[in-house]
């Protein structure tokens, strides 16, 4: 709950400087919503069930690799190396994403289209941003100088990050046909779309334990943090005795208890390469739409619980014990025992 009101401390009081408000919120938010309605409505279900590359230019490569039709590919074995690195450094490099989407479509069975989806989804965020200014917006004459520049900053490397998409590249409709395709052919969403099978069932009090530590192994073995990011608060999330809490170390912990564990998993995907600082999507995203400008997620999380007597090292001291539990590919450190 610490989560949710001390969130809004740093919601921006004034006037929107930028368009990025529509976006900004979405971001900060989403995961804030993933705690609070846990099993999916029939409007977010689909969401669910989804979740330094050189610069080429809309001359140079008009429209992204179509999709061709290819045999599957085999399924992860334990500790089984995935090429995926490459995409992420690409997306960590802070770059125009043209490049990295127009490879990743080319090598599914590297995870090529869930990198893919991943960056189309954001640009399209970017793009409604963009397209769908809210009233009133623009600049704000009692602003800061510093902040106001930062946030025009941040707006700008957003815009160049996405900039040689054309519309119907970031369509839900494009991006929905990778997705599908990247069930038989990406090991990344297939282990993404198993995970999240199993997690609706588990909040049913329906699902097998047993099941749920394999699909959440197949996860943590792959060990990319985009996926970790997409999984968020469902990588530790259980039932138990009919009630719905996480699980960190075997212990169950329920919502309404006082842990931080949902603001510790949201820095898990640092500990695992991505680079989360204040070129990374997230941090962009909530300057450029006035809400705060941060070094990194780690700033961001301090300034957010600096109200709260202890608070912060609460989130890091579960974090410290949360991160070696990933890069050792543990999942019993979040499962029932």
């Amino acid at each position: 709950m610490h989560f949710v009101k001390s969130t809004a401390v740093f919601i921006h009081k004034s006037k929107p400087r930028r368009v990025w408000q529509v976006a900004g919120i979405l971001f900060v938010f989403i995961g804030l919503l993933a705690l609070w309605y846990l099993l999916p409505t029939a409007k977010n279900k689909r969401f669910l069930k989804q979740s330094p590359a050189e610069v080429v230019s809309l001359k140079d490569q008009a429209v992204l690799p179509t999709l061709q039709a290819a045999p599957q590919v085999p399924a992860l074995k334990a500790r089984a190396p995935l090429p995926s690195r490459e995409f992420l450094d690409a997306y960590n490099s802070g770059q125009n994403l043209r490049a990295l989407v127009h490879k990743a479509l080319q090598h599914p069975e590297w995870g090529g289209f869930f990198y893919a989806v991943k960056v189309l989804r954001q640009c399209a965020v970017q793009s409604f941003a963009e397209a769908k200014p809210l009233a009133g917006s623009g600049p704000d004459s009692n602003a800061d100088p510093a902040l106001a520049l930062k946030q025009a900053q941040a707006a700008d490397r957003l815009a160049m990050r996405c900039a040689d998409f054309l519309p119907s590249e970031i369509s839900n409709g494009r991006i929905d046909e990778i997705w599908k395709s990247g069930l038989a052919r990406d090991p990344l969403i297939r282990a993404t779309q198993d995970f999240l099978a199993v997690f609706e069932k588990a909040l049913q009090s329906s699902g097998d334990a047993q099941a749920r530590v394999g699909a959440l192994q197949s996860i943590l073995t792959i060990g990319d943090p985009m996926v970790l990011q997409d999984l968020g608060l469902r990588l530790a999330l259980d039932v138990q005795d009919g009630k719905k809490g996480f699980i960190v170390d075997g212990k169950f912990y329920g919502l309404d208890s006082e842990t931080d564990v949902g603001t510790a998993i949201y820095l898990l995907p640092c500990s695992q390469g991505l680079k989360c600082d204040a070129m990374e999507f997230d941090t962009l995203t909530r300057c450029a739409s006035g809400l705060t400008c941060d070094a990194d997620r780690f700033e961001y999380v301090r300034k957010m619980k600096e109200s709260i007597p202890g608070a912060y090292d609460r989130v890091m001291a579960i974090y410290e014990t949360m991160a070696p539990a990933v890069r050792e590919a543990n999942a019993h450190f979040f499962s029932r025992r």
